[in-house]
């Protein structure tokens, strides 16, 4: 600029700086005259001539002064405000606080001010306070949107600086342009935070300029101290990633309370606990369960969360039962602490859920179907499926919760020794008398995880009878709690706890003309409400072989004559019509005896038959009613009937017969008629 303008154009600028610091507050003051501009001043003079009486004029010689150079800087926040609280993270003021995850790289804008005359190389370095790195300085032009931040597509594709340069403000008054220079270069300071979670961490940009000394009259090299020029810390409050998966509606596990016990929809009853567990106690043939569960962002900042099941097949599901596929599915969340629901989404990603853009403390819920499979079939099954829930911001930071399915379990069978489990296989075998009543002890241990209710299923024995033919006797059922073997309350059910076990007592009363020998195998069934049925169908009665007569012998025999007036019945066995136990007969009459056996047992007797002799004073006519016939005591026999035999003598027997049924056996309750015949010498 041109010597003769300077006072004017100075004058203008002074004018038009103080108009803008009004305006916008510049922290650069205002302007002064640039250094190495030279003032250049001629003084003139006026008079009137006395020679010419002329006015006349005179100038003197020109004086000039060059500006020097009083230097001075600050680095400082957009709009100042470094003061000595400013000289660690915790007074930095509102704007220049952040909260980040660790790994997060942040920006804070600075302001490089020129509070000298002469232009400044500000060289940029930095102190930090706890655990920062990388620290960079960018220039503003990096932010190409003007956001006030650099994103890291900013930061790649700019370079960092090491000093920004800085024009005095006002106008440059060593050439002839007029500039309106501001004072100030504003730049970035990016670092990546690394400390712990939890924590505070802090840096501060440090400028070195040049910095006039008025004791020593000259302008000397300054660094930014904490006394001098002061610092302008900025501050990261280091957020932590939380990450808490539970049962429904109880993200922590912990039961505070305890979710109330839900159905799944498909008639199976989940009971969540304060052990971070829930668990289903299913019906036999249930194929799968679905749980309902919550996840909880425990962390300060927003985050996405992946959530994977350890049995293979498990389907996730909406809250509202929508399955989840690779395509995001919005679900709206109410936030904890109340206000405008807000929506996140679900997505299937391979094996796993993600729920992405879940706010600091707030919960979302989702469903899983879990599928089931019965290892051992009528035995309990336990199975435990893990959900394991990670943080997207630290996968460190995850947390796990157990679905659990159990299906029935049931053991039955005769009770043996205390403490030892139900013995189907076993059979005790009674052996009774007919008329006698039988009692089987049978157990049943609910293996299970659920109460449960077992009923004793309708059953039988049948008993083949003296006589022909067969009775069907009921099984009664009573139940024995304690197992002590006698009945303690009546009807056909039994309800155990978990792992309880209780009897009930099987009674059979055996018919009075039961026949000897063992019943077939008596199949006994028990069915719980849980949708289990147990058998032991091996248990058998054997009914001893006794007399079941009046008589002391087993077999009762009778001989009865035809006629007569004599007793009509004998040994209990009662005489064909027309005979008696006496009668009268002339010399040459016929006598005709009935000889009746009676097996008074309820089991056949073997080698059995009756044997007769023609009497004395007679003569043997004829013998008839057997199927084999002896005439020498049973020492062979045959099936023709004798037609001889030695007559009876005045002092002396005759000959004897011997008669037998069919393979020498009599059938329990049977009788046998032998009709022998004689006639009188």
């Amino acid at each position: 600029m041109s010597n003769q303008k300077f006072l004017t154009i100075l004058a203008a600028l002074t004018l038009g700086a103080a108009a803008s610091q009004a305006q916008a507050a510049p922290l650069a003051p205002a302007p002064t005259t640039t250094a190495g501009t030279t003032i250049s001043n001629t003084a003139s003079a006026s008079f009137t001539n006395p020679a010419t009486n002329n006015t006349d004029t005179t100038q003197s010689n020109t004086v000039t002064t060059t500006v020097l150079p009083r230097a001075g800087f600050n680095i400082t926040y957009k709009g100042g405000g470094d003061t000595a609280s400013t000289n660690a993270p915790t007074g930095a003021p509102a704007g220049y606080q952040r909260d980040a995850l660790p790994g997060t790289v942040v920006s804070f804008e600075y302001v490089a001010v020129n509070t000298g005359n002469t232009v400044q190389t500000i060289a940029l370095t930095s102190e930090v306070s706890g655990a920062v790195s990388n620290v960079r300085f960018f220039p503003k032009a990096a932010d190409t949107n003007n956001d006030g931040s650099l994103s890291a597509e900013e930061i790649a594709a700019s370079s960092p600086i090491t000093s920004v340069q800085v024009d005095p403000s006002g106008d440059n008054t060593t050439t002839p342009a007029i500039e309106n220079n501001t004072g100030e270069t504003n730049f970035f300071m990016v670092y990546t935070v690394g400390a712990a979670p939890r924590t505070t961490i802090g840096a501060t940009p440090i400028g070195s300029g040049q910095q006039y000394d008025s004791a020593a009259g000259t302008n000397v090299n300054v660094t930014e101290t904490a006394t001098n020029l002061f610092f302008q810390y900025n501050r990261v409050n280091v957020q932590d990633s939380g990450a808490q998966i539970g049962p429904k509606d109880d993200a922590d596990g912990k039961g505070g309370p305890v979710t109330p016990a839900y159905n799944d929809g498909a008639g199976n009853t989940v009971t969540p606990a304060a052990d971070d567990t829930q668990k289903a106690n299913i019906r036999a043939g249930v194929t799968s369960v679905t749980f309902t569960n919550t996840v909880q962002n425990s962390g300060q900042a927003n985050d996405n969360f992946t959530v994977s099941s350890s049995t293979p097949g498990t389907v996730f599901l909406t809250p509202t039962g929508a399955q989840i596929t690779t395509a995001p599915t919005t679900v709206s969340v109410t936030p904890a602490g109340g206000g405008t629901a807000y929506d996140v989404t679900y997505t299937l990603s391979g094996n796993t859920m993600v729920i992405t853009g879940l706010r600091p403390g707030d919960s979302a819920s989702f469903r899983n179907t879990i599928p089931f499979t019965d290892v051992t079939p009528g035995a309990s099954d336990l199975q435990r499926t893990t959900l394991t829930v990670v943080s997207a911001n630290n996968p460190e930071r995850r947390d796990t919760t157990t679905n659990i399915i159990q299906d029935p379990g049931l053991q039955f069978g005769d009770r043996t020794d205390a403490g030892t489990p139900p013995n189907p296989g076993a059979n005790p075998n009674p052996t009774v008398r007919p008329g006698a009543t039988v009692t089987f002890p049978m157990e049943i241990v609910n293996t299970g995880g659920a109460p449960d209710t077992y009923t004793a299923g309708q059953t039988s024995v049948t008993f083949p009878v003296v006589g022909g033919g067969t009775i069907t006797v009921p099984v009664e059922y009573a139940p024995d709690t304690n197992c002590d073997g006698t009945p303690d309350g009546t009807g056909n059910t039994l309800t155990l706890q978990p792992g309880a076990r209780g009897c009930f007592v099987a009674t059979v009363k055996v018919p009075e003309n039961a026949l000897a020998g063992t019943t077939g195998s008596i199949t006994q069934t028990v069915t719980s409400s849980s949708g289990l049925t147990a058998t032991d169908g091996n248990n058998t009665i054997t009914v001893n072989p006794t007399n079941l007569g009046d008589q002391k012998s087993g077999v009762a025999l009778a001989k009865f004559v035809q006629g007569g007036n004599g007793s009509t019945s004998y040994a209990g066995i009662t005489a064909p019509e027309g005979y008696t136990t006496s009668n009268e007969a002339l010399p040459g009459a016929d006598l005709n005896y009935a000889i009746v056996a009676k097996n008074n047992f309820n089991a056949p007797v073997s080698n059995f038959f009756v044997c007769d002799r023609v009497p004395a004073n007679t003569s043997f006519v004829g013998v008839s009613g057997g199927a084999l016939y002896s005439t020498n005591g049973g020492s062979s026999w045959s099936a023709a009937a004798p037609k001889s035999l030695a007559a009876g003598t005045p002092t002396a027997q005759g000959g004897e017969v011997c008669v037998a049924p069919a393979d020498r056996t009599l059938a329990a309750g049977a009788t046998l008629r032998v009709d022998f015949k004689v006639r009188v010498n």
